[in-house]
Order: structure tokens, then C-alpha cells, then sequence
């Protein structure tokens, strides 16, 4: 299958498969059940592997964390625990979470720098590390997303997503710069999405990632939203040794 076409068909097929499973679990109508786990089964049982050069970290990630949270929703619908469940959980193995680990043990030629990606590629790795190991029952993929994210050598860790914590003029709040910031306000959106979706699933699983390190995923929130509804927040100077930002970028400010 030509990449761009597979990228787009699993994007748009697991959106698809996650936002079915929503409208059953809200309706309880088995037609969307039905549906999301008939999509489900036709990639599990047909995809072999994620092409696009390193962009395919940033498929298997942002695909992989909605895919398997789709399977969540569908835990207690018997048809595709019995029929589908089975492969979806050897493709997250053989596909997914060796995808994620060449990522973040930096594997990939391109990666020679650790710091090489920005915190998105790192972080949607993370997302769907944690999420693919619960859907796999696996404690160890558990434990080394978990263990990445607090003390990781690359951007996706929370020291190094959330680069710099500043306080902010007036009211001496305590606000976290984010690696993306000087870059522009689309991909710090990104990080900080995907932030929430790491502290959320960790505390599905009983751990409060973002009480985390003094709140800092919360405080990288707080600095994100409080630039993009007009207000003046510090920057200081970043450079990771292939990028460096000297001052807060405006492109995409307060975009919706």
C-alpha cells in the first residue's frame, strides 16, 4: 500500500473506530459496536508494518494511543472480545510496541542526537506505549513508558518537554515553558494534548503523573493557555544542541 494512502486510511479508520465506540458506550445501540470492531479487526488482520521513514514513529504513535484506547471502549462488547480482541493484542505487540521502544531507546539512525525529535514524536510514543500496554496486559511496557517519562533522555521526558518553569510577572505563578514553545503555538498545542492524555491514562491505572514533579505537566498547561488567551508569559532562551529558540513564537496564537 503506498504510505501516505495508509497513513491516512489508519488515521481516519481509527478516529472512526474510536469516536463508534463512544457512541455506543453513551447509546448502547451494538450498531457502533458492531462497526468500530469490524474496523479494528479488518487492520489487525491485514497491517504488517508502518512505512514513512521517521514519520512512522509519529503514525504509530498518534494512531496507536486512539487505537487502543478504542479497544478500551469495547472491552465489555462480547463479540469482539471473542473474535477480535485476540489479534488486535498481536498486532500491538509485533507492530506498536516495538515501534515505540526503536523510538525511545533511539534506535533509528536520525537519532544519534537523543534530542533529535521534537516532544510530540517523543510524547505520542509515550501515549500509546502506556495505552498498548494495558491493552496487552504487559506490566513491563507499563514500566518503561512510565519510567521514560519521568527520567528519559530525549524531549518526551517531562523534564525535557516541559523545559523551564518561570514565574510569572504580577503574580509570581509558577508557569512551565515548553520544548515546542519557540517553535509555533500548533505543536505546543500537541504537547500539551498529549501531556493530558498521559496523565490521564496513568491515572486510570491508579498513578498521579500530574501531581507529578511539582504539577509540572500543570504548569506547562497553565503557561500553553495563559500565551494563547493574549496574556505575556516569560521565555528563556532554549537550545537542545539542533534547534535553538531565542524567543516565544506567535504563529498559530490563540488558533482554534
Amino acid at each position: 500500500m503506498q504510505q501516505s494512502k495508509q497513513i491516512k486510511l489508519l488515521w481516519h479508520d481509527v478516529a472512526a473506530a474510536f469516536n463508534l465506540g463512544l457512541r455506543w458506550k453513551m447509546s448502547q445501540n451494538t450498531s457502533f459496536a458492531h462497526a468500530a470492531s469490524n474496523s479494528l479487526h479488518a487492520w489487525a488482520t491485514t497491517l504488517t508494518a508502518i512505512y514513512g521513514g521517521d514519520d512512522k514513529y509519529l503514525t504509530a504513535g498518534l494512531q496507536g494511543c486512539e487505537l487502543a484506547n478504542a479497544v478500551e471502549l469495547l472491552r465489555d462488547y462480547e463479540p469482539f472480545v471473542d473474535n477480535v480482541l485476540p489479534a488486535v493484542v498481536e498486532m500491538a505487540k509485533d507492530i506498536f510496541i516495538s515501534m515505540h521502544y526503536k523510538c525511545l531507546n533511539h534506535q533509528e539512525p536520525s537519532e544519534h542526537n537523543v534530542l533529535h525529535f521534537f516532544a510530540n514524536w517523543e510524547l505520542c510514543n509515550i501515549a500509546s506505549a502506556m495505552a498498548m500496554a494495558v491493552i496487552t496486559d504487559n506490566q513491563t511496557v507499563w514500566d518503561f513508558a512510565m519510567d521514560y517519562f519521568k527520567n528519559g533522555e530525549g524531549t518526551g521526558a517531562i523534564n525535557n518537554s516541559i523545559t523551564t518553569i518561570v514565574e510569572e510577572p504580577g503574580t509570581g505563578a509558577l508557569l512551565g515553558q515548553g520544548q515546542e514553545s519557540g517553535r509555533d503555538q500548533g505543536h505546543s498545542a500537541l504537547d500539551i494534548q498529549l501531556l493530558a492524555v498521559i496523565g490521564q491514562q496513568a491515572w486510570t491505572q491508579g498513578e498521579d503523573l500530574f501531581a507529578y514533579n511539582n504539577s509540572r505537566i500543570l504548569r506547562g498547561s497553565e503557561y500553553f493557555v495563559r500565551y494563547n488567551l493574549g496574556n505575556d508569559v516569560p521565555f528563556l532562551y532554549y537550545t537542545n544542541g539542533i534547534v535553538s529558540h531565542s524567543e516565544l513564537s506567535s504563529a498559530s496564537r490563540g488558533a482554534i
